[in-house]
């Protein structure tokens, strides 16, 4: 039996799918996954934004193309990053 998770999201966060948004509070990312904050880095931190974006396309929580038209970054960019 598939347990559904609630699509509970956090007021003023960017949604990038269904189940992933971001918020960007006081010059600090922070990544949900539903309402449960997984991720954050500093917004000046580029490796740290490369690492969880690209954990989060290969742990199957979004595609490359969420990331894409989310945060505005080329195609090629987010293929070397993963």
């Amino acid at each position: 039996m598939q347990q559904l998770m609630l699509p509970i999201i956090p007021q003023g966060t960017t949604i990038i799918n269904g189940q992933v948004s971001v918020d960007n509070r006081n010059d600090e990312w922070f990544y949900f996954l539903g309402g449960i904050p997984i991720y954050s880095h500093q917004a000046d931190n580029k490796r740290l934004f490369r690492l969880h974006t690209s954990q989060l396309i290969n742990t199957g929580s979004c595609r490359s193309i969420d990331i894409i038209t989310t945060f505005g970054v080329s195609k090629s960019s987010v293929m070397r990053s993963l």
